[in-house]
């Protein structure tokens, strides 16, 4: 079952659309994700929303974890060198994380320290490699599982992004409405 909504853009947001040339199936994409996270996430965005509502608890929280993420990666820079992190995102290609898995990093990289040369091919020193990851905090760790995917992603869309730059800030798109 399918339920078709209205909505009423304001003037300002309509150009800036059309500005922008989206097309409604954009836009319609971009409601379904919207609707889905809101029906995924509803019992803990209503428990944090308080007066709030969920649209302005789901800001709150995006904006938390992308901050966690920044601080993650200044973390990750600042214990892992590039090598290590080049070799840490070739053991990650093709690998999808989700919350419940990523504290497996360390035993993934080790497995592939163990199993794939991981070490030899990228001239480190992969038990201590492991050892690191074990000590970084769990927003670092995360950080770099996203800086990871991030980069298979742009190769993916056939871009080219710069592996010696994979824990430095995102760039930052214009801001959707």
């Amino acid at each position: 079952m399918s339920i078709q909504i209205g909505i009423r853009v304001p003037e300002t947001l309509a150009a800036q659309i059309d500005a922008r040339g989206e097309r409604a199936e954009v836009i319609r994409r971009d409601l379904q994700v919207l609707f889905g996270l809101l029906t995924e996430y509803a019992e803990p965005l209503d428990e944090r929303a308080g007066t709030c509502g969920p649209e302005r608890a789901l800001r709150r929280d995006l904006g938390r974890y992308y901050a966690l993420l920044e601080r993650g990666r200044a973390e990750a820079r600042a214990r892992l060198s590039e090598e290590e992190v080049r070799a840490i995102a070739g053991a990650l290609n093709g690998i999808l994380h989700e919350p419940w898995s990523m504290p497996l990093l360390p035993a993934e990289i080790e497995d592939s320290v163990a199993h794939e040369n991981l070490a030899d091919r990228h001239g480190i020193d992969g038990p201590a490699l492991v050892e690191k990851l074990t000590h970084l905090s769990a927003g670092a760790t995360w950080a770099v599982i996203d800086a990871c995917e991030r980069h298979w992603n742009q190769i993916g869309a056939g871009e080219q992004p710069d592996a010696c730059r994979l824990l430095e800030e995102p760039a930052r798109e214009e801001r959707r409405l």
